[in-house]
This record gives C-alpha cells, structure tokens and sequence, in this order.
C-alpha cells in the first residue's frame, strides 16, 4: 500500500558490516529519522545503537550476507538478492518504501564489460526492480587514476529507476555526473561526533609505555593499503616514539611476502604496541586521546576517509599520503602533514620536523564543521526530498 505522506519510508540495505558500515547504518537511520522519516533497514546483524532510535518509525529485517558467485555474474545475482530480501521485508512490514537506500551502491556497478552479461544485467533491473533507488557510491577511484573501461561500468546508475547518487569525493563529482548523465550530490564524510567514554585501562596502559614519548597511531582494520609497513619501517627503531597499530588483522589484505615481512617487522621492533582484534568504541577513543598524531599515509589510496573526521575531532594532526583526495582535503584545511612513501627517509625527516609544530586548533574546528553530522543533514534532505516529494 501507499504510505501516507506523514509516514514517507525509505528502505536503507547494506550487505556489509565490516569497517565503516556499522557505522553508516546507525548514523543515516539517525538522520533520516531527524527528518522525520521512517525507516525500513535491512542489515546482516541487529546492533545494540538500534535500541536508540524511534521504534514507532524504525522497523528491522535481518539478511543474510551475499554468498560467494563468480565475478562475471556478481552484479544479476546482487540485484536478485536485493530484491528479494526487499520484497520479503516489504511483506512483512505491510509497506511499500518511498526510496530503497544502498549504503554501498559499489556493488550495483556491472563487473566488467562484457556485453551479453551487462546487457541481461540492464533487461533485470530495468524490468524486476520495481522501485526508486538511490546510493552512496563510495569508490569511484577509476575517475582519479582515470581508467576509461571502469568509467564505462557506471551506466548502471543512468537506468530510470536510479533517483541519482551520493559519493564522498568532491573531486570527481561532475565527471561522474557527465558519465551517467544523472544527480551526483556530494556528501561529507562522517563519523560519530558525541562525546564518547574511554577505556580507562587502555588509557593508561598506552600513556604507561609511552614515558611521554610522542605517540603515533594507526587505527581500525589492519590492512595492507593503510601503509602499516611503511609506518613500522619508519618508526620501528626510532627509541623517542611509540606507535600504535590497532585493529583486527586482515591478512587476506596481504600478499604472502606482505605477511610475512610484516610479522617479522613487528618481530623485531621495540617500540610499537600491536593490538590485532575487532576494537570497541572505547578503545578506539582512547587511542585517539592519547596519540600526538594519526597516521593515515595510505598506499595507493584515491578516496575519502573517515579517519580524516575523526582526527579533526580529537584536534589530532594526520599524516597522510601524497596524491588524490586526502592530500587535498589536509592541503585545504592544514589538519597534518603530506609525505611520500615512496623515499621513506625523506617522510620520517618531515614527519619529525613537524612533531613540535604548534598545530591551530581552529584548524581542526573548520575541517569538523564542514564534514559535520550538522552539514551531512542538510546536503541529505535536500537530495532526499527531491528524490521523494
């Protein structure tokens, strides 16, 4: 049935609980339901956040993740599964969404560029997805290391049902735009901005080891792209740091040799604290409190990130990598330093230089401001309320 017009719900989906979803699935439901949404969300795992939110306006269906299918046949098989989960969830609901929400539109994309399959995969959505749909699109980075056969994998967002598109990256936003020939609304990167407890014990522990030394760290997912062999490399035989490297493991993120250096590295150091498990909220504060400055020098990194936010809300300078997006957002804000990881002896000099800077916190302030909740609510309803009324 028809929702009426004060009851106006959007359907958010997401496959995904690693990393930032988590995150994104409570902070949209938050938001939407601030702008006086319901909201319908299918998510692999019910969290605990969920008991905060209007439960006369929130209804969960629990899904399971995607199975493992082929990468040519990844996109017919990702939409059949959304529909399907969306139909039955509509079912049990009694109705029908305003706007289905994917808060991973990455996986709505064609897989490659073959003609019959990209074609079937067109026929499928464009005559079985029986909805207005949106996304945000977190990966775009083929505009930014410009690969035209990737770009050509995006008309998946040009089909009439797609309502437009949301992405992080302002960089790319009218290339894009130009690509599908649809609404591309960019939208900051947001974390959690409320004043959150600390893991005391950790705390101290860390403040313990350190003898006020500087404090270097490394938080969330352990994974090759976040640069954690360069960060050991430049940090692990230096007696006045200590550095932090804390998050689950994700060793499939590594190549065997990878691995194996990165074991021996964090073997062989005497300096570093390594806390490879999931983190909860309270340590992930702690870390950031204690830390004199966030390494974020990611390798072969085009997109936003999350960790950028997060600093700037502790006031914690970062490090990041040279080129894409990162550097431009530190550049513009001068929220931390730029090095490259390609002559480490040159990037340890001028992260060591700038240990004694006297970061301007109102730095720190601007960066929050304009990737805040505040500012991501109001580019949202704008893009949604086109989108619906």
């Amino acid at each position: 049935m028809k929702n009426p017009k004060s009851q106006r719900l959007i359907c958010l989906i997401d496959n995904l609980t690693n990393g930032h979803h988590s995150n994104y699935v409570v902070l949209f439901t938050r938001v939407l339901q601030g702008l006086g949404y319901s909201v319908l969300l299918l998510y692999p795992e019910r969290l605990d956040e969920f008991d905060s939110f209007d439960q006369e306006k929130f209804s969960f269906f629990k899904i399971k993740p995607p199975s493992p299918s082929s990468y040519r046949f990844r996109t017919i098989k990702c939409w059949a599964k959304h529909r399907n989960d969306i139909q039955k969830a509509c079912k049990a609901s009694g109705m029908k969404p305003d706007l289905v929400y994917f808060l991973w539109a990455d996986d709505l994309r064609f897989p490659n560029d073959h003609f019959f399959i990209n074609a079937l995969s067109k026929l499928y959505i464009e005559n079985f997805i029986n909805y207005s749909w949106s996304g945000l699109y977190f990966h775009p980075n083929h505009y930014r290391k410009e690969i035209p056969e990737k770009i050509e994998l995006d008309r998946v967002f040009s089909f009439q049902n797609c309502a437009g598109i949301n992405v992080l990256d302002e960089g790319i936003a009218e290339k894009l735009e130009a690509q599908i020939r649809n609404d591309v609304v960019v939208i900051p990167d947001i974390t959690f901005e409320e004043e959150e407890d600390l893991d005391h014990n950790l705390l101290n522990k860390i403040l313990s080891l350190a003898e006020g030394r500087k404090i270097v760290s490394c938080v969330g997912a352990i994974e090759r792209r976040k640069g954690v062999l360069e960060l050991i490399k430049i940090f692990g035989q230096q007696k006045d740091v200590l550095f932090i490297i804390a998050g689950k493991l994700r060793e499939n993120s590594f190549s065997e040799a990878e691995l194996r250096e990165y074991i021996s590295l964090k073997q062989n150091c005497k300096n570093g604290l390594f806390i490879e498990k999931f983190l909860s909220n309270e340590e992930i504060n702690s870390i950031y409190d204690s830390s004199s400055i966030v390494w974020a020098a990611y390798v072969d990194f085009p997109h936003s990130s999350g960790v950028l936010t997060k600093a700037a809300i502790s006031h914690k300078p970062i490090i990041v990598n040279s080129g894409f997006l990162m550097e431009e957002r530190v550049r513009e804000f001068n929220t931390g330093l730029v090095v490259d990881l390609t002559d480490l002896e040159a990037a340890k000099n001028n992260i060591f230089q700038q240990f004694e800077y006297n970061w301007d916190i109102t730095t720190f302030e601007a960066y929050k401001k304009a990737y805040s909740i505040r500012e991501f609510t109001e580019k949202f309803k704008n893009f949604i309320t086109s989108k619906i009324n």
